[in-house]
């Protein structure tokens, strides 16, 4: 359960006194700040009792939060909480600037809740403070400018997290079950922030952007393993991924980009969107999304193209030269937008016989028998025709390995998880196996 600050209540509720209300009335109020009852209404009465007495001054940093957050949650602008504050502390008591940065605090996710003496010391321990998670680190940050400093300065590893965008709700998760939502609600935006609820005021799209801003603002070191962008197929949102990336003062560094929608409206701005991140981190890019040559010609070319090692589209994809566009990559599965040829084809060989690293290179074509015929009569056969698929050796057997099918031209390296040659197979698996997993895959693509 969470600990709360007792100076920023006793704030709080000094707030609720002055505007008259009843202890009954602030009680409730409290609790729905803290969810549960951390101040019983006995608690307040007898509070409300001392400031009858005169035996209560307002003062303090954490007291005076307090009764901000009071006024925040009644939706005071911050200059007429400034103005209310002067009532209270005098005309120089509290700085317009002071207000305002306390308002974006709240914002922020302050919420009056205290982090113990004894727990500040044990994060202030760099090792511990790398661990925490998206949740703790946003609710750390507020705490004090020391831990915010240590925060945003250390190393923050994510193994994964979505953004859902949707036209009324927008989403984000990570891999540790942390997800806020924002919601429209009318004219304003309901906030779902891991089980807490909040409704503000202002556009939804503007909270949203803010928001999101904030998640991956929170380190200026953070690292994402795996980035997915999820938005529906017949959908044109008003914000962009762009327009959330491109507000971080750094490039956000994701190793993994998977583009989990059919919708083309994302692509337009890819181009944009890839120069929000880091091109020396960036090292597979997966898409939905059938690439055309306005799409293909904003990735291919860019040094976040050239150092990409793995690609996959499930879509067809323009080409100009499939040996220079795919042949540097480890592992590549997608549909050429056109039929190759038979030069092209060997182009791609040449350039993968050079590729130490390449695992496997998959292009998803339909062929016709005598396209296949044509194709394998440019390479020695070594099959003996009981395998599903002609299999054949490039120039080098040691290097590279072709598999011909009506369907598919499977190229495999050195660095893949079986290497075959002819039936047998070196390393792990067999070469039935392999080709029943080939089989299995290209069936899955074809429906």
């Amino acid at each position: 359960m969470p600990n709360y600050n007792e100076k920023a209540i006793e704030g709080h509720l000094y707030c609720w006194q002055l505007q008259r209300k009843s202890p009954n009335f602030a009680h409730a109020g409290l609790l729905k700040v803290t969810i549960t009852e951390v101040w019983s209404l006995e608690d307040v009465k007898s509070f409300y009792n001392k400031i009858n007495r005169g035996q209560y001054t307002l003062q303090g940093d954490d007291a005076i939060k307090g009764f901000i957050y009071c006024l925040y949650r009644q939706r005071f602008s911050t200059k007429a909480a400034h103005a209310k504050m002067c009532k209270v502390l005098g005309d120089d008591g509290i700085k317009m600037e002071d207000v305002q940065e306390i308002y974006q605090k709240i914002e922020e996710g302050y919420n009056m809740e205290l982090i113990s003496l004894e727990g500040i010391m044990k994060l202030m321990d760099e090792k511990i403070v790398n661990k925490l998670d998206l949740k703790s680190r946003l609710s750390l940050r507020n705490t004090s400018k020391a831990l915010r400093t240590l925060i945003e300065n250390g190393n923050y590893k994510m193994k994964s997290l979505t953004f859902a965008m949707e036209e009324e709700r927008i989403a984000i998760e990570d891999d540790q079950d942390y997800q806020c939502v924002f919601r429209k609600q009318g004219d304003k935006c309901a906030i779902y922030d891991n089980g807490d609820y909040k409704l503000v005021k202002g556009a939804f799209w503007k909270r949203a952007e803010r928001g999101l801003k904030l998640f991956l603002g929170v380190n200026n070191n953070t690292k994402i393993e795996n980035l997915e962008l999820k938005i529906p197929k017949y959908f044109e949102p008003k914000l962009t991924f762009v327009d959330i990336l491109g507000g971080l003062d750094k490039k956000l560094k994701v190793k993994t980009l998977y583009f989990n929608t059919p919708n083309y409206s994302i692509m337009y701005h890819i181009a944009d969107l890839l120069n929000c991140l880091d091109s020396h981190e960036l090292e597979e890019l997966t898409t939905r999304c059938y690439l055309h040559a306005f799409f293909a010609y904003q990735i291919f070319g860019t040094e976040h193209w050239k150092n990409l090692k793995c690609f996959r589209c499930y879509e067809q994809v323009y080409y100009e030269n499939l040996g220079d566009t795919f042949g540097h990559l480890h592992y590549g599965r997608f549909g050429p937008l056109r039929f190759p040829t038979v030069d092209q084809l060997t182009h791609l060989k040449d350039k993968l016989l050079h590729n130490q690293n390449l695992m496997a290179m998959k292009v998803y074509q339909r062929l016709e028998r005598e396209n296949v015929d044509e194709f394998r009569s440019h390479f020695d056969q070594i099959s003996d025709f009981k395998t599903p698929f002609h299999v054949v050796p490039a120039t080098d057997r040691k290097v590279l390995s072709v598999f011909i099918d009506s369907i598919a031209i499977l190229f495999k390296g050195p660095c893949s998880e079986c290497s075959v040659c002819g039936d047998t197979a070196e390393l792990r698996g067999t070469a039935s196996g392999l080709l029943e997993r080939f089989h299995r895959e290209r069936n899955d693509s074809s429906k």
